[in-house]
């Protein structure tokens, strides 16, 4: 979330300066342990190839990546008859995390899952495939929404102890995500008002009000 970031387990960055390396590690991480028919990661990279030249892409970007992972002997990238797949307990992915603790509906898993979703998937990446970037819109989309709706939640439980400085922050997060919700920035007006806050307040109202107008070209609701 946020951007590709790849770290040893002493929390050093991994550099690893391939766009389709990182496409490719990003892909499979996606789906750990479910193997992926190289045929098909081979046209989502390279559509823009023929099937042999996709191929001895794949080959040549997936010798670099193993070589970044010291992955010489293939127990983090597994090659099998069923295609390539991630070692589930290779690596520590926040995606697979998020997903897990959005799923438990906990307080707890919710917290974890706001505070795992950093920003869009993937962001910035530009992979110049059409197939890759297809599907990389539809898992931005659908993360997106699962981060709204867990935060959602979590802002429907109340901030612990009174704490609205906590829920200022998740709500601010949740309209990084979508700012066209009116009934979260009207919250926001309310939590400063509660504080005596009555300038910023106005802002906020100030800020829907122009996302509102910009985006959908109608005004707040009375």
């Amino acid at each position: 979330f946020g951007g590709f970031d790849l770290r040893g387990a002493d929390g050093a960055p991994v550099p690893l300066s391939s766009t389709k390396a990182k496409a490719l590690l990003a892909y499979l991480a996606a789906r750990p342990g479910v193997a992926v028919p190289r045929a098909k990661i081979a046209t989502l990279l390279w559509a823009d190839r023929g099937e042999e030249q996709a191929r001895a892409s794949l080959r040549q970007t997936l010798s670099v990546l193993r070589r970044v992972l010291g992955d010489a002997d293939g127990r983090i990238v597994v090659s099998s008859a069923g295609g390539l797949n991630l070692d589930r307990d290779a690596l520590d992915v926040d995606l697979a995390a998020f997903e897990g603790a959005a799923e438990s509906g906990t307080k707890d898993g919710l917290e974890r899952a706001a505070s795992l979703y950093q920003g869009p998937f993937l962001d910035g990446a530009e992979v110049q495939s059409e197939p890759f970037e297809e599907w990389l819109r539809g898992e931005r989309a659908r993360l997106a929404a699962r981060a709204a709706e867990a935060i959602t939640k979590l802002l429907n439980l109340g901030p612990g102890n009174g704490d609205r400085a906590a829920a200022l922050a998740l709500s601010a997060k949740l309209l990084r995500i979508d700012p066209l919700r009116e009934d979260v920035h009207r919250a926001v007006m309310r939590l400063h008002l509660e504080d005596g806050s009555w300038n910023e307040a106005v802002r906020q109202f100030k800020e829907c009000e122009a996302v509102l107008d910009a985006e959908l070209g109608v005004a707040p609701g009375a």
